[in-house]
Formats: structure tokens, sequence, C-alpha cells
């Protein structure tokens, strides 16, 4: 069995420092919103197959994105084919979580990675109790006739009782011609985009600030998720 790391456009991109980078579009209900920027100290240019993440000061953890593990943080999340698993918490409340991140085949993107043919990308959300709380599940975009980026992907988030809706975003600011792979997400609430996240060059969350809980999780299980391919 052959492993090989699928590394996204988003680490190369953060190589060329001196180089200026495009935002996403971003709704204008949330363009007045500062972006909180996420920074890892990864060995791999900042990200790397672990480390520890900071999400503007408010947020804080750890991640392992090394699939060929069978079990992450004291053999607390265990899966067979996991591809991240992550510890988030919040500085101000010190309420933490452990995300385990999943997917199956290798051609769904996801972030800039691939996952499973059409089988879905999933997180599920734990406390440190091991209490279910939360899941996100992201899948490509299906329809009889569909003109849109071949990567274009959706899904939903539960965080306790909230809902929210995930949609990939593939244009940036200035631009009209969307690109296939995702340069970001944006979450929304009955219909409402609540929160836009970058992962393209950059990881930025800019939100409304109502469910911060809810968008930073969103915010690592979208940027910091890798699988290795196997042949």
């Amino acid at each position: 069995m052959n492993q090989a790391i699928i590394i996204p456009a988003v680490l190369m991109t953060l190589t060329g420092c001196s180089a200026k980078l495009a935002s996403i579009k971003v709704p204008e209900n949330l363009t007045s919103q500062p972006p909180v920027k996420l920074t890892t100290d990864g060995k791999f240019w900042g990200l790397g197959m672990d480390g520890t993440f900071d999400l503007g000061g408010l947020y804080q953890g750890k991640y392992d994105r090394d699939a060929s593990q069978s079990s992450y943080f004291g053999d607390f999340v265990t899966s067979a084919e996991g591809s991240m698993a992550a510890e988030i918490t919040n500085n101000k409340t010190q309420k933490r979580w452990l995300l385990n991140c999943y997917g199956g085949g290798s051609s769904v993107n996801v972030g800039n990675f691939s996952f499973g043919g059409n089988s879905p990308y999933k997180c599920s959300i734990k406390t440190p109790e091991n209490k279910t709380v939360g899941s996100i599940t992201i899948e490509k975009s299906a329809g009889l006739v569909d003109f849109g980026p071949s990567g274009k992907v959706a899904g939903d988030m539960t965080l306790g009782n909230k809902k929210l809706k995930i949609e990939s975003i593939h244009n940036m600011e200035g631009s009209f011609i969307p690109v296939d792979h995702p340069l970001g997400y944006y979450l929304s609430v009955g219909g409402k985009t609540v929160a836009a996240i970058q992962v393209n060059g950059r990881i930025t969350l800019q939100s409304d600030g109502a469910d911060m809980d809810a968008y930073a999780i969103a915010t690592v299980a979208s940027s910091l998720s890798i699988r290795p391919e196997e042949d």
C-alpha cells in the first residue's frame, strides 16, 4: 500500500510571501467585520502534519493530520480512515471540543483536498467527556445539469441545537471567473450568510460574531484537513 499525501494549493501559495494575496468575495453584511486570522506552528510552511494553532487569540488548539495513525490525543479519538483530529479551546470560557474528520475515496475536492467518489467528508464534534455535541457533513454538489465549478461542495453543520449550512466559495474579490477548487466557505443560517472562511493562501474567518464557537470549529475543520490517497 503506497500512501501519497495530497498537498493543497494553500500551502504552496504561502511560500510567496512577497506576493499580494487575493481575497475571497465576502457578502456586504460581513465586509465591515475585521477578518480573524488563523496561524499555525507546523513544520511545513507553518502547517505541517501536526502542530498547534491560534485563531486571533480567541481560540487555540492542536491538530494531527497523520492519516496513517488510528488514534489521536491518547487514544481518545480513533478512526480507521481518520484524516484529521483537532482539539479546540475557547480561550475565554475554556470550553473544549475534539474534532475528528474523515472521508472515503479520492475524488471529491474539499478545501483543495480530494475526498471520496461521492462519499461525504464528515467530522464528529465531541466534548472531552466523549459526548457527541455536533457534526459536519460536506459533499459534492449534485444535479442533473451543473455548469458551476467541478469542485463545488455543500453541506451542514450542527453544534448543540444550532444548525448551519455550508457552501464552498469559488470567486475571488474583483473576479467574475470562478475556479474549480474551493477558496473558502460560506456559513449561513436561515438563508443569511453569517460567516466567510478563507483557505486560499491564508486562513481567515470573517463573521457577524453571533456564534463564534461554531464558526471557529468550522474554520479548523475546513482549513486543516488532509488525508492520504491509497494505491
